[in-house]
């Protein structure tokens, strides 16, 4: 099966999304039911190619994230084209989100060419406290993903309550799914006592405090704000920040605050 793949960055930009589709490309190449053309925008380097899933890296601009920490990269009219015919080319089309240039070009290119479309909607509802980022992303819901996850062929959630939040005026061609996202138990399992009183003393975390994690991009919409306030008001708890982005946790002068900054993949399962 040829699977034209598409997502707005590729796993190295460190974000959910991206980081999901490269598990599910890697998983299906090398399981052999499927031949994966992944594009996505070339401001991160791809992952290596493999005998069933070669990586495209489209010419684009990502000035938008740089500027706004908004990630929505614009790619070249030459990159664009270059999807399109890779859509007409495929025998299955599979989205990531729908609010993206790339996927909603795909999309248009996938229908004109009576190629079935599968989208994994990742992202729903997002408290944006700006009055026009929030008056923006809702319209583009209502209008662009209205269109989209009612025009794909199959809708996969990643969670229950992005369903729900579509579902209220989205009408699909098939019931939509719901598929969570998994954990590599080889990777995240639970530790003993002893590696996690060496952990935390290893990481500076006091013996006794109750310890809450937050691993992700320092950015509004995953909550920082929000998090700010509550690193305050419950000061007995301990609280690590593990992420990368302007709203950088080390400058809130909280004593009960730790920052790991960019950790790598071999640190996650450690945190």
């Amino acid at each position: 099966m040829r699977v034209t793949l598409v997502t707005h960055y590729f796993p190295a930009h460190r974000g959910g999304v991206e980081r999901v589709a490269g598990q599910l490309a890697e998983r299906l190449a090398s399981s052999g039911v499927a031949n994966i053309v992944w594009h996505a925008s070339d401001c991160d380097a791809p992952p290596p190619s493999v005998a069933a899933l070669t990586c495209v890296p489209a010419r684009s601009c990502n000035i938008i994230e740089r500027r706004l920490g908004f990630p929505y990269p614009l790619w070249t009219p030459g990159a664009l084209i270059q999807l399109v015919l890779a859509c007409r080319r495929a025998d299955v089309v599979h989205l990531h989100d729908c609010l993206y240039l790339p996927s909603v070009v795909a999309f248009v290119a996938a229908r004109l060419g009576r190629r079935p479309v599968l989208v994994t909607q990742h992202i729903g509802h997002v408290p944006y406290g700006s009055r026009l980022l929030h008056g923006l992303h809702r319209a583009a819901n209502r209008i662009l993903g209205r269109w989209v996850l009612g025009g794909a062929d199959r809708v996969v959630f990643e969670s229950e309550a992005v369903r729900k939040y579509f579902s209220r005026f989205v009408q699909y061609r098939a019931a939509a799914q719901v598929v969570q996202n998994g954990v590599d138990t080889k990777t995240f399992c639970p530790a003993t006592a002893a590696e996690r009183r060496e952990l935390r003393a290893r990481l500076g975390v006091p013996a006794g405090a109750p310890l809450l994690l937050f691993l992700g991009r320092f950015v509004e919409k995953k909550g920082l704000r929000v998090l700010r306030e509550l690193t305050q008001l419950l000061p007995d708890a301990h609280w690590l920040f593990a992420g990368w982005g302007p709203l950088d946790p080390s400058h809130w002068g909280r004593p009960n605050v730790s920052v790991v900054h960019s950790p790598a993949a071999h640190q996650l399962a450690v945190l």
